[in-house]
């Protein structure tokens, strides 16, 4: 249960945010695959998201449902299929009152949202700041000077992507335990995250993400 607890909170601070549909993954039938990796590289798990159904006017108003799951680096399951859909409206994200996860969301106080990034995103551009604070277990999150580094072809197992890159500060505080290090994250057209790398304040990283599996 507390594992699941923790991967669900990943997937909402990552969920909140992509408030503009041409860095969002937003196609019928799209099935995303990620690695979730260790310092040195090993896997240590996977998170697939599925997307049920897409119900678009244009790139600040529309709605996505999804299945969200998760296994371990064998790929046994450790969280059964979640539903959750993701409202945007004007360009602000919203969970459906009626899904698992918005409930989830609503038990735990959950407050803020993630990265928010413009259809009209350049190298060199400031994005906004942003935060996530989980009241219940009085867990705050919070990302400052995030900066479009440069545009980069990347390479994964799902192949080969023209991304954004974007790197940011981050602190955060979990009860007593205070955090900091930076984020770099790398963001596709019509794919969104292909990429994420923490590292910890003396420049090591911690933890990777990478898409390793993609069906359009």
């Amino acid at each position: 249960m507390k594992k699941n607890l923790i991967i669900a909170l990943a997937l909402i601070f990552n969920f909140s945010g992509y408030a503009q549909s041409v860095y969002f993954p937003s196609g019928e039938g799209m099935i995303l695959e990620y690695a979730d990796k260790n310092a040195k590289g090993k896997v240590t798990g996977y998170v697939t998201y599925q997307i049920r159904k897409v119900d678009k006017q244009d790139d600040r108003n529309f709605s996505v449902e999804y299945l969200i799951s998760t296994s371990d680096k064998k790929g046994d399951e450790t969280m059964a299929a979640m539903p959750v859909t993701v409202k945007i409206v004007d360009g602000s994200v919203y969970f459906d009152g009626t899904s698992a996860m918005a409930t989830l969301a609503n038990e735990l106080n959950i407050k803020g949202n993630g990265i928010i990034i413009p259809s009209d995103i350049k190298a060199g551009q400031k994005l906004e700041d942003f935060s996530v604070t989980v009241e219940a277990i009085a867990t705050t999150t919070s990302c400052s000077n995030v900066t479009v580094v440069a545009e980069e072809k990347l390479t994964t197992d799902a192949g080969t992507f023209d991304t954004y890159r974007i790197d940011m500060d981050m602190t955060g505080k979990a009860l007593f335990i205070n955090m900091s290090g930076t984020i770099s994250q790398w963001y596709a057209k019509g794919v969104g995250e292909v990429k994420t790398i923490h590292y910890d304040k003396k420049g090591n990283i911690s933890t990777i993400r990478e898409l390793v599996k993609l069906t359009r």
